[in-house]
């Protein structure tokens, strides 16, 4: 893969940086405002350093989303050698390195002089947290909602998770989703193990599989797309019920039953 990958929008750009060692399939990001930057989850120093010096960047915070180790492994390198502030959720603060401020759950923050929501959605881990950008409709939802899927639970409940993920589909269907992992291949492929006659499952494989071959990022996603594709979120739908034979149960157990079944896969 590139060294990073850019997208903007109006005076905001999202760098997209791979981490070199791969084991998580892992994204980092930093999000810029002409050279003013900040990161979400340093997980790993040489690709955020190289492309913070590539493209002439000041680094003035780094913001955390949980204390996973892909998630913050490289906040004391960054932090020292940037001397910037480390934010974090209060409430998990005991486990998380370095944070020189708190937000609480909820919170309404100014990040690159952009109001930014803080949304608490505890399921992947108790304190997992993440940051959304009304004005550009962006969405940093780390391990919470992936392409095609969403994240293991855990510490949370699987009701925690599926309610949280009931609040996903709550923002404007074009919201622009960054995950924190290259995740959607492996979801595609558990999805058509439940829908093998979904169509729109089938249509996914070519894009997909082609945009891998090239190097490519299959994210960041869109809220519309996930909203017709991503199982996770379909829990209503009949067909998915009576392929896991719970027809007329809830979609709460439904997506229980969905989690359970990924976690075996």
């Amino acid at each position: 893969m590139k060294e990073f990958y850019q997208y903007d929008y109006n005076e905001l750009s999202v760098f997209q940086t791979p981490n070199l060692w791969q084991t998580y399939q892992s994204y980092n990001y930093i999000l810029a405002k002409e050279k003013e930057a900040v990161i979400f989850d340093p997980g790993e120093f040489d690709p955020l350093v190289n492309t913070i010096e590539k493209n002439g960047l000041k680094l003035t915070g780094i913001y955390l989303t949980h204390h996973h180790n892909d998630h913050v492994g490289a906040v004391r390198e960054m932090k020292k050698k940037y001397s910037c502030p480390v934010y974090g959720f209060k409430e998990d603060q005991h486990r998380l390195p370095l944070v020189d401020h708190h937000f609480e759950s909820d919170a309404r923050l100014k990040i690159l002089d952009h109001e930014v929501h803080v949304f608490h959605w505890p399921g992947h881990t108790l304190g997992l947290c993440a940051f959304y950008f009304p004005k550009e409709e962006l969405l940093f939802s780390n391990d919470h909602i992936f392409s095609l899927g969403c994240g293991r639970v855990f510490e949370g409940t699987f009701e925690q998770m599926y309610n949280n993920l009931e609040r996903v589909k709550e923002l404007p269907k074009s919201t622009k989703i960054f995950p924190s992992h290259e995740y959607t291949a492996a979801n595609l492929e558990f999805s058509r193990s439940i829908l093998p006659d979904d169509k729109k499952l089938q249509n996914l494989q070519d894009s997909i599989n082609k945009k891998l071959s090239s190097e490519i990022p299959t994210v960041p996603t869109q809220l519309d797309f996930e909203l017709k594709n991503n199982l996770f979120l379909r829990t209503h739908e009949e067909d998915l019920k009576k392929a896991l034979n719970l027809s007329g149960q809830s979609d709460a157990e439904v997506f229980a039953e969905l989690r359970r079944l990924k976690d075996a896969f």
